[in-house]
């Protein structure tokens, strides 16, 4: 999430926010819904992400550990999908009866995940979307989630400590940050920029900068400076050639993208 524009009048949106960001996204959005297209990955990740959420609010007691075999797997949970995009995770943790707040500053993006989201009775009682930063986000609600989940975020971000300083603001003692990016490695850059973008083409070329690419320790220094332990960080691979529901596993090297978990010290 994003650094203002010249006229924004919030001292703390500016720290985040790149418009150009904002603006490659919010071009997409026509595209955003169809598990087939551009976004295609990020409807396969969900059958890894949310037993990930699952299993790690489970460790930390959020839920009890019969979650693990129901349908409704994150009941009870309140949880901050901070970057939400288009709404495909957010959707999928609302699936699950989790309660969820769907947060992005890229308005044509809220305006489509809103849109996809009102026809579906059954999940709408429990998504909302808003439009704002995480910066303002916080401000209005500290210490109020059980879990922020920011997937697929931290490698379009400038100031990354800014960024998960509000996220932090924003979850409640004991809670949990849940995170997933591109490592700063090599390999991250080999696989996630030059393998994805240029060979295979299986994402749209310019969706990342290696630049802004960061490692699971450095992410657990920034976490450990704002009051967060990291519990687990595992590596996350892609399988060109598996069913779309198993394209995503975790492995034990987390040197191209990666999961972590953190918590909020009480």
């Amino acid at each position: 999430m994003p650094k203002p524009k010249s006229n924004d009048t919030s001292a703390l949106a500016a720290k985040s926010i790149n418009p150009d960001e904002i603006d490659w996204f919010n071009n997409q959005a026509h595209e955003w819904w169809d598990p087939n297209g551009v976004q295609h990955m990020l409807h396969d990740y969900n059958h890894l992400r949310i037993p990930w959420i699952r299993d790690g609010l489970i460790a930390t007691n959020i839920l009890p550990a019969d979650a693990k075999n129901k349908p409704n797997c994150l009941e009870g949970a309140l949880i901050l999908d901070a970057g939400c995009g288009g709404g495909v995770l957010t959707e999928a943790i609302g699936r699950a009866k989790g309660k969820v707040v769907g947060l992005d500053c890229a308005k044509q993006l809220i305006d489509l995940a809103e849109n996809h989201l009102a026809p579906q009775d059954d999940i709408k009682p429990y998504i909302t979307y808003v439009c704002e930063t995480i910066e303002e986000h916080c401000e209005k609600n500290p210490n109020k989630y059980d879990a922020v989940v920011a997937s697929e975020v931290l490698e379009h971000i400038d100031d990354k400590a800014a960024f998960l300083e509000c996220c932090v603001k924003a979850l409640k003692p004991g809670g949990s940050i849940f995170i997933t990016t591109i490592s700063k490695t090599f390999m991250g850059w080999f696989i996630a920029k030059l393998w994805a973008e240029y060979i295979t083409g299986i994402i749209r070329r310019g969706s990342h900068e290696f630049r802004l690419f960061i490692t699971p320790k450095e992410v657990s220094k920034i976490l450990k400076e704002f009051n967060c332990k990291t519990e687990k960080v595992k590596g996350v691979r892609y399988d060109f050639f598996r069913r779309r529901e198993n394209k995503f596993q975790h492995t034990f090297y987390h040197g191209v993208a990666y999961t972590l978990q953190a918590v909020k010290e009480k």
